[in-house]
C-alpha cells in the first residue's frame, strides 16, 4: 500500500532546523489544503562567481494556530520528522502532547507553553516528557488574570445593579446627585444618610419592612 509521509510537504530546511533542535513555528511546518502554487524571486551570488543568479522558490501556504486541534496535526508533524533522527524520543514526545492537552482542558494558556517550552529547547536540551513547572505555572496564572480582568471590566461599566425596595430614590442610592424629588435620601440598608453604593453595613436590608407613604406627586426618577 502506498502513502504518503506526513511530512512530504514540509521543506528540507524546516526539517534541518527540527533535527537541530532549533525553535520552529509549527504553523510553518503544518500542512494545508494545497492551493495555486505561490513563488518569489531570489537573488543569489555564488562564492565562485561576481554574478548573480535569480531563482524562483515555492511560498508555501500556512494557517495560523488558534485551536488545540489545529497544534495536535502539526504536533504529529513535527513527531514524524524529530523522530526520524531520535526514535527513541518517541514516547517522551506524546507525554509532551499529552500535557500541552491537558493545559487546553484545564482552559490555561497551552499556546504560551508549548512556544516557550520549545524555544528553551534551543539552548537545554529539557526532556520532552518533564513539566517544566514556572511556565506551566505561568500558563494557569495568565489565563486567571485574563479573566478577572474581563469579570473586572463588565462590573465598573455597571458599578452598582443591586435592585433597591420602592421608595426610595434610585439616583441618590447609586451615589448621585438628585436635585429634589418626594423619595427617601438615605440608606435603605442601615438608614443613614449615606447611599447604598457607599454602605459598608452588615446588617440586612430594614427598609423593605417600613411603609413606603403614598406619593402623588410627580417625580421624573425613572424606574422608582
Amino acid at each position: 500500500m502506498i502513502c504518503v509521509p506526513l511530512a512530504s510537504r514540509v521543506p528540507e530546511k524546516i526539517q534541518a532546523k527540527i533535527w537541530a533542535n532549533e525553535y520552529v513555528e509549527l504553523d510553518s511546518q503544518c500542512s494545508s489544503i494545497p492551493g495555486d502554487p505561490k513563488y518569489n524571486f531570489t537573488v543569489k551570488t555564488p562564492a565562485t562567481s561576481n554574478q548573480p543568479i535569480f531563482t524562483l522558490e515555492s511560498v508555501q501556504n500556512t494557517e495560523r494556530i488558534t485551536t488545540i486541534d489545529h497544534w495536535t496535526s502539526a504536533f504529529q508533524i513535527f513527531v514524524a520528522i524529530y523522530t526520524v533522527r531520535f526514535p527513541e524520543s518517541a514516547p517522551a514526545l506524546m507525554k509532551y502532547s499529552a500535557t500541552v492537552r491537558y493545559l487546553a482542558a484545564k482552559n490555561a494558556h497551552w499556546k504560551y507553553y508549548d512556544e516557550n517550552f520549545r524555544y528553551l529547547m534551543q539552548k537545554s536540551l529539557f526532556p520532552w516528557d518533564d513539566i517544566h513547572w514556572e511556565l506551566w505555572l505561568q500558563a494557569h496564572h495568565m489565563n486567571r488574570n485574563s479573566s478577572q480582568t474581563a469579570m473586572s471590566g463588565s462590573s465598573s461599566a455597571r458599578p452598582f445593579k443591586k435592585p433597591f425596595p420602592r421608595g426610595f430614590c434610585w439616583k441618590f442610592q447609586q451615589g448621585d446627585k438628585c436635585f429634589g424629588c418626594n423619595f427617601k435620601h438615605e440608606c435603605f440598608k442601615c438608614g443613614a444618610a449615606h447611599p447604598a453604593s457607599k454602605c459598608r453595613s452588615s446588617k440586612p436590608p430594614a427598609a423593605a419592612s417600613r411603609t413606603v407613604p403614598a406619593n402623588t406627586s410627580t417625580n421624573t426618577n425613572t424606574g422608582k
